[in-house]
């Protein structure tokens, strides 16, 4: 899946020239390179941080923002030029958000004709979210020990016998995709559309997972007077929990008019 790349971009940081809200005031034509690696690291979230979580889980929403910074990287990486810049748009945003780019006059529209102005407009929330075990691999932890009647010494494991895998922690995860939500302001909770990417049914070291949530339901939208989101993963390491802002989702000028 192409987005995958942006995961192994997060991961690897970067160095920011200029500040997060500086960069969004002007258009996408004008980022560089670390301008578009800012806006990926500023509209993505983990919890890193906190320690006591055996697993580390990092969420980058596929907003109008991370759209744009993704292309314009791509630009830089295929040496495009800018007609075909605004045709990447132009796909990437009806193929994500379900949002129109007219790369004529850089307006950005919904389905209905209206400027696009907040996330109440966009059809699909689409995130990709990576998990990483940090309990994993097991290693008991190892003594220098009598290993003979000789005298010689040598590294045996301290825990014998199976507990030798604790603290190692590799839950089931073959029905990932059913505990997956997305919740709003209202403790609503939604259900993906598709959950796509997970390798093993064992959580091991990594899983890197592309998903889609549909917004609008017979007229109602997901996000009405919600400021917030937040993804949420039943049964793993408890229950996991992680708040996504939704600033990433404001209008913004995408291109030189």
């Amino acid at each position: 899946m192409k987005y995958f790349l942006v995961m192994c971009v997060l991961l690897s940081g970067c160095l920011a020239i200029r500040q997060y809200d500086e960069i969004i005031q002007t258009p996408v034509q004008e980022w560089s390179r670390e301008d578009c690696l800012t806006v990926l690291l500023g509209s993505s979230v983990n919890n890193y941080f906190i320690e006591d979580t055996r697993v580390r889980m990092a969420v980058v929403p596929f907003s109008p923002l991370v759209i744009s910074a993704f292309s314009r990287l791509e630009q830089y990486k295929k040496q495009l030029h800018g007609t075909q810049l605004s045709s990447l748009l132009e796909a990437r945003f009806l193929e994500d958000v379900g949002l129109y780019f007219d790369s004529r006059t850089g307006r950005t529209f919904d389905a209905r004709g209206n400027y696009y102005r907040d996330i109440t407009q966009v059809d699909s929330f689409m995130v990709l979210l990576n998990l990483m075990n940090k309990t994993f691999p097991c290693v008991s932890p190892l003594g220098i020990v009598r290993t003979t009647s000789s005298g010689d010494f040598g590294m045996r494991p301290i825990i014998p016998g199976y507990l030798n895998d604790y603290p190692c922690y590799t839950p089931d995860i073959s029905d990932l995709e059913t505990r997956i939500f997305l919740e709003n302001d209202k403790q609503e909770l939604l259900k993906p559309r598709f959950v796509f990417g997970r390798r093993q049914n064992v959580f091991q070291k990594e899983e890197t997972l592309l998903i889609l949530f549909p917004l609008r339901q017979e007229g109602k939208h997901f996000f009405t007077q919600s400021s917030v989101a937040y993804l949420r993963i039943h049964g793993l390491d408890g229950d996991m929990r992680i708040e996504i802002p939704l600033k990433s989702f404001q209008a913004y000028p995408y291109s030189n008019n």
